[in-house]
């Protein structure tokens, strides 16, 4: 009678960590997807922002900016933003151009996104090897 008890105990349990372990694996995904979406969302705000008159590459006006030292020289030669990525650009633009600070706030947002959609997926692949290594190990399917 005890070892029908603590079988059905160990049976039960079984079924409980295996339903646990495919939640965790779920709970993962979800967040991913979830990540992913907020993500494309902060980057079809940012299009947004640059649609209305918000130039991406921003700061041209700073490409014959005049050192303050005021020795007349321009700063880094000929155009100063020539290969800087579009927050580099969009950090130096002038605020009174219009939404920069938006802009770069998006950016960011979008970014942090992705890095939390990257993390969170890396924890479901994390999640799924380990699991199916114990149900291999332990003949489950």
């Amino acid at each position: 009678m005890k070892a029908k008890a603590r079988h059905d105990r160990w049976t039960e349990e079984l079924t409980l960590i295996l339903s646990e372990m495919d939640w965790t694996e779920r709970f993962f995904r979800y967040m991913v997807r979830k990540w992913e979406k907020l993500g494309l969302e902060q980057g079809r705000r940012q299009n947004d922002l640059n649609g209305r008159g918000h130039s991406p590459s921003g700061g041209e006006e700073l490409a014959g900016a005049v050192d303050e030292g005021g020795d007349g020289e321009q700063l880094g030669g000929e155009n100063p933003l020539e290969g800087a990525s579009e927050f580099q650009r969009l950090s130096l633009q002038d605020p009174s151009e219009g939404h920069t600070f938006d802009a770069l706030y998006q950016m960011s947002l979008a970014a942090y996104a992705g890095k939390e959609a990257a993390m969170w997926n890396r924890l479901a692949a994390h999640a799924y090897d380990s699991f199916s290594a114990v149900k291999f190990r332990q003949g489950i399917d």
